[in-house]
């Protein structure tokens, strides 16, 4: 929890594994792949807020909603969002 609210973070053995499944949501972060390259699946996907993926390293970090303290946190240490927001 973050502020009360729940923030989800996602830790990989390494960077590449992190950016592969960035790779995956689009940049609205209304879509998701999954699966490597054409084998899968892709969905739309109805958040239950506004998404807000952030990436920094090894390290996703996911947070839905719009609480502007909750998502201070996320920009200061990774930066802007690589999808949502």
């Amino acid at each position: 929890l973050v502020d009360g609210q729940n923030v989800w973070v996602y830790e990989y053995a390494t960077p590449a594994l992190a950016d592969l499944d960035a790779s995956n949501i689009s940049p609205d972060g209304s879509t998701v792949h999954t699966g490597i390259g054409p084998f899968g699946a892709t969905y739309d996907v109805d958040w239950i807020a506004a998404p807000h993926f952030y990436k920094i390293g090894r390290v996703i970090i996911e947070y839905f909603g719009s609480d502007a303290e909750t998502l201070l946190l996320p920009w200061q240490v990774c930066g802007s969002p690589f999808a949502g927001g």
